[in-house]
């Protein structure tokens, strides 16, 4: 098949949308599928570089967005030649705008995977929740309404557009993840430059949070629940990768706090090195409640990396409490799960055996596997 692969999101936001098209393009291409993406460039030039499509962009900062320049690029004209069979749509925006309108001219059907709730998105940007729940409902109707199907990474998200009124065949698949490099050792030589690098030492107790930097992620919870684990153990250390909007907002907080000894902020981090970053913690945290699936955390298990998070239902089928790690709905109890980790002995290691048995089922061969299964069943049905 030819299959165009559209997103607002890609190289310019490493986040887990592009986690999932990067996956997903390497695993269709295995297959044998002629797969090509349309994006959003991180200039303001639009280009063509290994038969990918990108159309010239500028940032809208205040939400850690991309808007194209010109709705109609010549770059256009081109996939349209290519003649698609089907294209797949992972952003609600430009590009969602973009897919219909190859969709009509080519004839040939699209789908769509449900990847981000608006409303949680623009937390930042609108703060009447109200206006926000109306906006997204807008945004996602419109994006969809003439869609052959959605492809949602969890329960949460289906039961979010039943919510809405989409009335389209719907699919339950996980995004996949490479295994094998969330699994591989990290050399001692390795680990002591990368604790060098971030002032960490051999008696550091690393809480590791790894994602996009921004208000709807809620890591303000996680440095203000600090100061009381740092009084039950002082070597504890929070260690936030990534970036994003809110990131200064961040630092001013840790300031403001005093706990810059025990807060670390790496910044960005390409894709290939994250697993060093998830080897050198001993739990991994999130207070986030907006996941869709939440690829970090999939990532993290396969690292052999218990989890201590904030309870929401996108996550029932990854975190089981006592088995792979433990889910916390106030303060209290995500100190006391973190302590009991922290302070166990043998049965860390059955927490790690578990979690990265837990990974498993996330491989990125199944992932490409059940997206190339609805793509036949969307062709064969037209």
């Amino acid at each position: 098949m030819k299959i165009l692969i559209t997103s607002d999101t890609y190289e310019n936001q490493i986040c887990g949308v592009y986690v999932s098209i990067t996956t997903l393009k390497d695993q269709l291409i295995k297959q044998g599928h002629d797969v090509r993406l349309l994006t959003l460039s991180k200039d303001h030039k639009s280009k063509i570089v290994n038969n990918d499509y990108y159309i010239g962009s500028f940032s809208l900062y205040r939400i850690d967005f991309r808007q194209s320049i010109k709705f109609n690029d010549k770059i256009i004209d081109e996939i349209v030649s290519w003649n698609p069979d089907l294209i797949h749509v992972q952003t609600e925006w430009f590009c969602g705008k973009i897919s219909k309108k190859i969709s009509k001219k080519t004839n040939c059907p699209y789908i769509n995977t449900c990847h981000t709730s608006w409303e949680d998105f623009t937390s930042g940007l609108i703060p009447t929740k109200i206006l926000r729940r109306i906006i997204s409902k807008r945004i996602v109707k419109k994006c969809y309404n003439e869609s052959y199907g959605i492809i949602a990474p969890s329960e949460k998200m289906i039961s979010y557009l039943k919510k809405i009124n989409i009335n389209l065949p719907t699919y339950i698949i996980p995004t996949g993840i490479d295994l094998e490099r969330f699994n591989q050792k990290l050399s001692p030589e390795k680990e002591n430059k990368l604790k060098s690098e971030l002032n960490l030492n051999d008696n550091s107790k690393i809480l590791v949070y790894l994602g996009r930097i921004a208000k709807e992620k809620n890591i303000e919870e996680l440095i203000e629940f600090l100061p009381d684990l740092i009084l039950k153990d002082k070597d504890i250390i929070l260690l936030i990768c990534g970036e994003g909007p809110d990131l200064n907002h961040l630092k001013n907080k840790i300031t403001k706090m005093g706990m810059q000894k025990h807060v670390r902020l790496t910044g960005v981090i390409q894709p290939k090195e994250t697993y060093k970053y998830y080897k050198l913690g001993k739990i991994f945290v999130s207070a986030s409640t907006c996941e869709t699936q939440g690829i970090t955390y999939i990532e993290a298990l396969a690292s052999s990396l218990p989890i201590v998070c904030r309870y929401d239902e996108s996550l029932d089928d990854i975190i089981e409490n006592g088995y792979n790690g433990f889910t916390y709905t106030n303060k209290q109890e995500y100190i006391d799960h973190i302590l009991k980790i922290l302070n166990m002995d043998d049965e860390y290691s059955i927490l790690k055996d578990n979690a990265l048995k837990t990974s498993q089922k996330f491989s990125k061969e199944t992932f490409g596997k059940d997206i190339e299964s609805v793509y036949l069943n969307t062709l064969n049905n037209l």
